[in-house]
């Protein structure tokens, strides 16, 4: 008899498990597919503009905006998708202020606009979003800004221009992903400011003719394999200086940096005699590698030296383990 209660339990725990589950995963859906919602165009009930649309979405929901000029300031705090019709034709101006801020929710995702003539295009307060395939130019301050701890973002194949800095990284920030972005005559390229200390990653960038490419306050900061298209020669002073601006660093990675340039000549690329402190053993080591200024012919021999100097320097920290 005990037996047999206790497999009626089991079998009613079993079945009411099952409807949590399916209610569960139909609500997980539902948020997943969401609804999708119009902006501009020709049907009269699309919305007009962009923050209403963003008004009356939930979590989860897809906004697409038709080509067009969006004189707005637009606020997100919702998890939701916003996509422009065309880059080039999607444009949102705003006045001064900032384009398009992100706070409070995760995981927004915005491609397909141009934005520009604001004094910071687009304002990150959150995590995990993805700003990807936008145009962000002419803003009077930062055409890209994730601000204080913000984390797991990605911003990739954007096209970054005439900002005073293209992507600023404030205090805190960390894990974040900047990749495949060209950034072209900015004041500054990309500036990871004094409290950013955590790891973010920039992948297969291309810096052209901006004052300072990369200003990097802080240790911990990984980039590698970012293509640097050098100009005129005052680049490769900023470069020089804003990779490392310290004199001690630790963990800072540059070491797959090539910079293509116009002219035929090799000139030894190093830090500056700045010293980089390993974590594990504190022994200092200076790092030098080449800059490669001749272009496409001399990559190849370029990435060889750098990648046997990066296995030099850490079979040297393994020996002193």
């Amino acid at each position: 008899m005990k037996m047999h209660m206790g497999l009626k339990i089991t079998s009613r725990t079993i079945m009411l498990l099952t409807i949590l589950i399916v209610l569960l995963f139909a609500g997980v859906f539902k948020t997943i597919d969401g609804k999708m919602l119009y902006v501009g165009g020709e049907d009269i009930k699309n919305y007009s503009s962009i923050q209403t649309a963003i008004d009356a979405s939930s979590n989860g929901d897809t906004i697409f905006v038709h080509n067009g000029t969006y004189y707005e300031r637009i606020k997100i705090n919702k998890s939701i998708t916003l996509i422009g019709e065309n880059k080039n034709n999607t444009i949102i101006i705003g006045g001064g202020g900032k384009g398009i801020t992100i706070y409070s929710e995760n995981g927004v995702r915005i491609s397909g606009f141009t934005v520009r003539n604001c004094d910071t295009g687009i304002f990150i307060y959150s995590d995990d979003n993805t700003i990807s395939d936008n145009i962000l130019k002419n803003n009077n301050n930062n055409g890209i800004s994730l601000w204080w701890e913000s984390s797991n973002n990605k911003i990739c194949n954007n096209y970054i221009s005439g900002n005073k800095k293209a992507i600023y990284l404030d205090s805190g920030c960390r894990n974040n992903t900047i990749s495949n972005n060209s950034i072209e005559n900015n004041e500054i390229g990309i500036y990871l400011s004094k409290g950013c200390e955590g790891k973010n990653y920039l992948l297969n960038n291309i810096f052209l003719n901006n004052d300072q490419n990369i200003y990097e306050w802080h240790d911990l900061t990984l980039y590698f394999h970012s293509i640097i298209m050098i100009l005129y020669l005052s680049c490769i002073i900023g470069i020089v200086v804003s990779i490392i601006k310290h004199k001690y660093r630790k963990l800072v990675f540059a070491f797959f940096t090539i910079m293509i340039g116009l002219s035929l000549l090799l000139i030894p690329y190093f830090m500056g005699g700045y010293t980089v402190e390993t974590m594990q053993n504190h022994f200092f080591f200076y790092i030098f590698g080449f800059l490669i200024l001749a272009g496409f012919g001399l990559i190849l021999l370029g990435i060889i030296i750098l990648i046997v100097l990066f296995i030099l320097i850490k079979s040297k920290n393994r020996s002193l383990k």
